[in-house]
């Protein structure tokens, strides 16, 4: 029976998909923290609640109803603490960046329309779109020294990837004078480019 149980708790802690997806993940501060925890229920219902997690997660509806519930939930609770709130949030490739990139934006937006997320893809769009309102262009990412330098624009392509996913042409028309306007000042001025 000992032998079953530290076998059990080997998969968890030792050498097991548990462990490699916490430390994939970077949730600790360490890479000892979790092995250190005690566990919250026995190692039978913990490996076999992970395994079934993995099903549910390999399922991408299941994965985008998900996040979309939280994003719901964080909205919400944004909007509460900050009124002001824009409707949608910028989306950012993570790691050791904070803020938007332009060209990460267009490689989310393809994950987003796969995923079906096709608000916060359209969200995504208009947060760009906000930049183009603003300064013309989009800028490289979210920081202030960023508004002198730009990448190629990517604004019409998106555009074009969510009109291809939903058929939604009312929002490309609403949207086609703030592309064009990126368009006119990609044109008329030179930015570095990176």
């Amino acid at each position: 029976m000992l032998y079953y149980v530290i076998s059990l708790l080997s998969q968890i802690y030792c050498d097991g998909p548990i462990l490699q997806a916490v430390q994939d993940a970077r949730l600790y501060p360490d890479s000892k923290y979790f092995v250190d925890m005690p566990l919250k229920f026995d190692p039978v219902t913990t490996l076999r609640d992970f395994y079934e997690l993995g099903e549910k997660v390999k399922d991408v509806k299941n994965l985008a109803g998900l996040v979309s519930t939280g994003e719901r939930r964080c909205k919400s609770a944004s909007r509460e603490i900050f009124p002001a709130l824009r409707s949608s949030f910028f989306h950012y490739p993570g790691g050791r960046f904070r803020e938007f990139y332009y060209w990460d934006t267009f490689w989310i937006l393809k994950g987003l329309l796969f995923s079906e997320m096709f608000d916060t893809a359209k969200g995504a769009i208009l947060n760009l779109a906000y930049m183009v309102d603003h300064h013309g262009f989009v800028p490289n990412g979210g920081r202030v020294y960023y508004l002198i330098r730009s990448q190629p624009p990517l604004l019409t392509p998106m555009v074009y990837e969510y009109f291809l996913s939903t058929g939604d042409l009312e929002f490309v028309q609403s949207i086609l004078p703030l592309l064009e306007k990126e368009h006119n000042f990609g044109w008329s001025i030179e930015l570095g480019a990176t």
